[in-house]
């Protein structure tokens, strides 16, 4: 089976997918599977093949190059979507294209298209899990419990004065993100009114909605990975210990210091609680294939819904495998079962 491995892209998560398709491109089953290698520009080129590959540099060994199967393609590298013959020559899609134009729904929505099956969930529940202001809008309609919050679009940032008003009513410090990314890019965690235009400013860079969170102050974080479609396995309950004052980008993928403790130490009842909230949003969301659902748990004891990450990362860091390791499913066959799901699922996964 041909699998196409689709990574890069526009997004500011660029290099966070670069090693996400590294490591799957390393612990896939090369017996069962031929590669097929398709790297996005951050100016939104397609390449293929041999430049494909040259944009992983290092990140893949010279004898692993030798593995990957070549298509036959036009030429052209200005190419904005992938060529129609491309598909005829995969049978399956496994998208590492972590953010925008790969994680919401547009690169979901060509494969809809091009009726290619691929790993992962499909144009709607990528769509309302990547808008974090959405997917807490949804869980308001089921009442699960989720952190305070308000939110303000690009066209709204002049309401400073109501701003900081909602800001004060939600009690600091809070949250100030992108509505839409993730690896922690654009955040800021403020703790007085003095610092509120800075943190806007810095995630207005990269959206045009902006959600601003209450900090759930002496919590922990929590996560949960799920794998499957209609009856999906829910992996043991992990904990991170962040090396800096939250889990930012550095803490995540430089300074390498922040602690994973898998399982977490919480008690059966809370970790019950968790495993049966991240099914309940999984469905709710229509997930299917994958996702890491993440939580808070607070001082007194209250579980709470973060956000649902329909495309995690498959990094040597990343909590996804390491949290189905536990349960003895390691990378090769975590890749494995991903790529049967999305062969198993159903056409209209849309």
């Amino acid at each position: 089976m041909r699998v196409g491995i689709f990574f890069g892209g526009r997004s500011s998560e660029h290099e966070v997918s670069l090693l996400s398709a590294a490591a799957i491109l390393r612990d896939i089953n090369k017996l069962r599977y031929k590669v097929v290698l398709a790297g996005i520009t951050k100016e939104g080129f397609w390449r293929f093949n041999d430049d494909a590959r040259k944009m992983l540099g290092n990140l893949v060994p010279d004898d692993l190059a030798q593995t990957f199967e070549q298509v036959d393609l036009d030429p052209d590298h200005e190419l904005r979507l992938p060529p129609a013959n491309f598909f005829k020559q995969v049978d399956v899609v496994f998208s590492v294209l972590h953010g925008p134009y790969g994680e919401d729904g547009v690169m979901q929505g060509v494969l809809e298209l091009a009726n290619k099956p691929f790993v992962g969930a499909g144009v709607l529940s990528s769509a309302i899990s990547m808008n974090k202001v959405i997917f807490k809008k949804l869980l308001e309609t089921e009442a699960l419990p989720q952190v305070p919050y308000i939110y303000v679009k690009h066209y709204e940032q002049a309401n400073l004065e109501e701003h900081l008003v909602q800001i004060k009513a939600l009690g600091y410090p809070v949250f100030i993100k992108p509505a839409s990314l993730g690896s922690s890019i654009g955040i800021s965690k403020v703790h007085r009114a003095e610092e509120v235009v800075g943190a806007f400013k810095l995630a207005f860079k990269h959206d045009k909605t902006v959600l601003v969170e209450k900090a759930v102050c002496n919590g922990r974080e929590l996560e949960v990975a799920v794998l499957g479609n209609d009856d999906p396995l829910v992996s043991v309950v992990g904990e991170i210990i962040p090396s800096n004052d939250f889990y930012d980008y550095h803490a995540k993928y430089i300074d390498n210091a922040s602690i994973i403790k898998i399982p977490a130490e919480v008690p059966q009842k809370i970790s019950e609680e968790i495993k049966g909230l991240a099914l309940k949003v999984y469905k709710l969301v229509e997930c299917k294939g994958l996702a890491r659902v993440d939580f808070f748990l607070d001082h007194d004891g209250r579980v709470l819904v973060n956000e649902l990450n329909t495309l995690p990362g498959f990094t040597s860091i990343s909590m996804y495998n390491k949290l189905f390791a536990h349960l003895g499913i390691m990378q090769t066959e975590l890749i494995t079962r991903l790529i049967e799901s999305a062969v198993s699922a159903p056409a209209f996964s849309c």
